[in-house]
């Protein structure tokens, strides 16, 4: 699984086939209830492509941004629906979104409606609740 990941990844670093949105999906390995972001390098890109290089390492997705790019790259929300997602979650009104990306309040409400759908959640509370989890209290 590991190298098929690894695979995608290079598909997507290969300049001959640019990638189609200007922000590739991370790519996220999970080993059990861990989910870890997977990091590669190239060490030699200026020599021969005949014999590549790489350094790859895992490092865990604790961080809030980790998190949250996890999360929504699983619900596999379209573009959109993530531009909506985080508005909700910084705060903003329905007003204030419909403002902001342009769109009428009916379809801001459908695309609320496939968001609480593909997160499995059920109100806005939820949601935000789902994309910010709270820290975990850390032990002494």
């Amino acid at each position: 699984m590991l190298w098929d990941l690894f695979e995608q990844q290079l598909d997507l670093l290969n300049p001959d086939h640019p990638p189609e949105t200007s922000a590739p999906p991370m790519a996220f390995y999970q080993d059990g209830g861990r989910v870890y972001r997977l990091s590669i390098v190239h060490l030699r890109p200026e020599q021969d492509k005949a014999d590549p290089a790489w350094l790859l390492s895992l490092h865990p997705a604790g961080d809030p941004y980790s998190v949250l790019r996890h999360t929504l790259q699983t619900a596999e929300l379209t573009p959109r629906e993530v531009e909506v997602a985080i508005l909700v979650c910084d705060g903003f009104s329905d007003k204030e979104i419909t403002q902001r990306l342009f769109i009428s309040p009916s379809t801001l409400k459908n695309h609320l409606k496939h968001i609480y759908q593909k997160l499995d959640v059920h109100s806005r509370t939820q949601l935000v609740a789902c994309l910010r989890p709270s820290p975990e209290p850390q032990g002494d």
